[in-house]
């Protein structure tokens, strides 16, 4: 055991290792009351686990050995990449699953430009916040006109009748990919979804749209997304290793 967290009536968090191939594993271990085992790698490249109460560690542990391979892929992901904007020419970016080269120059206006492998920041005055605000603004603009071709994509595919479809937003969001408020009816997407393929893009917006149709994540919601999007356990997968959200 490395060391004690935190423990309170809900959660118990403590910090421990394990040793698979001669290399030690550091994970931090979260028992909630929740039935099934969940491992993450966040953007700070730890190994998170949330598992019940009533499991032994020895399980635990054979569950983060199992994932080995993840969670190397993972912090190989998070170590060769930035998830922090790099507003500086040459700059890489990623969007919709290509790296493009981030091109400042100044001109008479603030603009953004989306040309073949290069993303085209003109901005008035050499200032930081300046490039920040102008390249922010465009990329919510941008990921919003995606998001929203998507998401109505999904809806005409479940047969959502045009007046029916949802708002569409974008959130800059910590732990989530999307949500579906059903008193609003609003389908949120993660701004950090940009980053990912298009099929990654795809899952998501089709995953909270069905949520219009069954709220919950019962066999029916499985059987549906089954339906429509076979292959989404591996899209899934995919979404994961391509994007790490803190």
């Amino acid at each position: 055991m490395l060391e004690y967290i935190k423990k309170d009536n809900l959660t118990e968090k403590m910090k421990y290792s394990v040793i698979y191939s001669d290399k030690k594993i550091e994970y931090i271990l979260t028992r909630k009351n929740i039935k099934r085992l969940y491992l993450k790698v966040n953007s700070k490249s730890q190994v998170v686990v949330s598992a019940p109460y009533n499991i032994s560690r020895e399980k635990i542990e054979l569950f983060i050995v199992s994932k080995a391979q993840f969670i190397q892929n993972a912090q190989e992901i998070i170590k060769n990449a930035s998830y922090a904007i790099d507003y500086s020419d040459g700059a890489k970016i990623h969007i919709r699953g290509r790296q493009y080269l981030l091109s400042v120059c100044l001109g008479s206006e603030n603009n953004v430009l989306l040309k073949d492998d290069v993303i085209i920041l003109q901005v008035k005055n050499e200032d930081e916040a300046l490039r920040k605000k102008v390249f922010d603004q465009w990329l919510a603009l941008y990921s919003l006109e995606v998001f929203e071709d998507y998401v109505y994509t999904a809806c005409s595919r479940l047969n959502i009748d045009k007046e029916e479809y949802p708002k569409v937003k974008v959130c800059a969001m910590t732990s989530l990919w999307g949500s579906y408020n059903t008193a609003k009816h609003t389908v949120t997407l993660n701004l950090r979804l940009i980053e990912a393929p298009e099929e990654c893009i795809e899952y998501v917006a089709l995953h909270e749209v069905c949520h219009i149709i069954y709220p919950d994540h019962g066999k029916n919601f499985h059987a549906l997304m089954d339906k429509l999007l076979p292959h989404n356990k591996s899209i899934r997968k995919k979404l994961k290793e391509s994007v790490i959200l803190n």
